[in-house]
């Protein structure tokens, strides 16, 4: 179930949802999700943002129920109309860990655009419903005319039944959209 409903400036929507084994990460898990995301555009150079989402599981085997709520609170702010920085952070309440991520986009002319954002998280955080946990991520685009250039370096660390697998992957992309549709 998800609702949305948009104020003028005030953007908000609601998800509900139940995950099942295939998508919680370990087998027999089940629960129910919930998330509030709202924004607001205080001006026309900054817009906030902020996220609530909790998850309620039940392992298997009468396994006890678990609860995990994560905050986050983020915005963009316009220095010139060349030039945009964003942010959000968010922290998990539990275990009391969190995560960063910041950046810049730069459009110094009409043809070219240039972005560069860094991403980085403590150990132990991960997304709700993933196993994977992304530790740090840069990422960096060009978009000349309609080609867009883009670069992405991260470091994940893998949960797996035997354990613990650290991973560097390097993404390259050179994307050219053909129309529209």
């Amino acid at each position: 179930f998800q609702a949305g409903m948009n104020l003028g400036q005030v953007e908000s929507s609601l998800l509900v949802a139940a995950i099942g084994s295939e998508g919680a990460g370990t087998d027999g898990e089940r629960g129910v999700v919930a998330a509030w995301d709202g924004s607001v555009q205080v001006n026309d150079r900054l817009s906030l943002g902020a996220t609530v989402a909790s998850v309620q599981t039940q392992g298997a085997a009468n396994a006890p129920e678990q609860a995990l709520a994560v905050f986050r609170i983020g915005g963009t702010y316009t220095v010139f109309p060349s030039l945009t920085l964003a942010g959000e952070m968010a922290q998990e309440s539990a275990e009391r860990r969190g995560a960063v991520r910041v950046g810049a986009v730069l459009h110094p002319i009409p043809e070219l655009t240039l972005g560069a954002f860094l991403y980085s998280a403590e150990p132990g955080y991960r997304p709700l419903l993933s196993r994977d946990r992304e530790v740090t991520r840069l990422d960096l685009s060009a978009e000349v005319g309609r080609w867009i250039l883009s670069f992405r370096r991260q470091s994940i660390v893998r949960v797996s039944e035997e354990g613990e697998e650290d991973a560097n992957v390097t993404l390259f992309a050179l994307e050219y959209p053909v129309a529209p549709s």
